[in-house]
């Protein structure tokens, strides 16, 4: 079990302090609004965005998966009656290069790309697409799990063609990913195709 702690002090006119980790984080206590230092909600926010970013590090170490960059914009909404945040909005961003392939073949107008986080939360529309096109679908899993397989399959897809980066030397989060090794994949897919 981890413990935390921190310590916070106020002084008259609503300036306030807080000590975490050796660090002073500075922030608005007024009763109105102070114009450049975070209020209590917008730290509140902040301390949801850096979980969200240790997360996308973390699991990116666990699943050996590189990005380039990540952020995330939140917005709060702040009742009054209660005060309390009745609404929280989040986007994050995580890029990186296991689209690539996809975005490639899109590019050349040799495939089209389906957003599988929409087919694994069943949406009905986009799978109804898809199915009426009657085109064969070339799945490209990263891992053993083959995740994406599963999902279309879950989904009722029969005319998979399943690939793996395996079957092209690429070990997730071990290989470094070379625009060699993508023109392969995507070389690959092409002749599958004619």
């Amino acid at each position: 079990m981890l413990r935390y702690e921190i310590s916070a002090s106020l002084q008259p006119g609503g300036k306030a302090s807080a000590m975490a980790n050796h660090t002073e984080i500075v922030f608005d206590a007024t009763s109105d609004r102070e114009k450049t230092l975070p209020n209590p909600a917008e730290i509140l926010l902040t301390s949801l965005a850096a979980c969200m970013m240790k997360n996308v590090q973390r699991y990116s170490e666990i699943l050996h998966i590189p990005y380039r960059y990540a952020r995330v914009s939140i917005q709060g909404v702040r009742a009054e009656h209660p005060p309390m945040m009745s609404e929280i909005l989040y986007r994050l961003e995580v890029d990186t290069d296991v689209d690539e392939v996809g975005r490639r073949l899109s590019d050349s107008g040799d495939a089209n790309m389906i957003c599988l986080a929409k087919v694994a939360i069943s949406d009905q529309p986009l799978i109804k697409k898809t199915k009426e096109q009657k085109s064969r679908i070339v799945v490209l899993d990263g891992c053993a799990f083959n995740c994406a397989e599963k999902i279309l399959e879950n989904e009722g897809f029969t005319n998979l063609i399943h690939l793996n980066t395996t079957d092209f030397g690429i070990v997730k989060g071990k290989t470094p990913v070379s625009n060699e090794r993508i023109d392969a994949i995507v070389s690959h897919i092409k002749q599958m195709s004619q």
